[in-house]
């Protein structure tokens, strides 16, 4: 019997990767740097912030690019974040059915958390 279930944020419950570009493009730009299209900013997500920040804000001190980074994404988090198709009607079906449910996300926490209450409560 299935008691539980655990879900990955991003790609499986949210698409957030606007936001991500959104928030990376936002540090590149206070480097001097160019903008990059979604689609480049993929390939490089899924390996932790510092990664996504020395692979694509190249010289930048990297906790530096990461603050900037942090500062950034709260203002775009919520407006380029998008539930992946089925998961508004899923989540809460699961959940009526007794499933303990949880989520997991190299994101940073307090992130995770506010985008999953905001999405409990849209």
């Amino acid at each position: 019997m299935i008691r539980a279930a655990l879900f990955d944020f991003d790609g499986t419950l949210a698409d957030s990767f606007a936001a991500i570009t959104a928030s990376t493009n936002h540090v590149r730009a206070g480097y001097g740097l160019p903008p990059l299209p979604e689609a480049v900013v993929r390939k490089y997500v899924g390996l932790g912030l510092a990664h996504l920040m020395r692979q694509l804000v190249p010289g930048a001190p990297v906790e530096e690019a990461i603050a900037r980074y942090r500062a950034h994404h709260r203002t775009v988090m919520f407006t380029e974040t998008r539930l992946m198709p089925g998961v508004a009607e899923t989540v809460p079906e699961l959940a009526r059915r007794g499933l303990r449910l949880g989520v997991c996300s190299n994101k940073r926490v307090e992130f995770t958390r506010q985008l999953v209450e905001a999405d409990a409560r849209a």
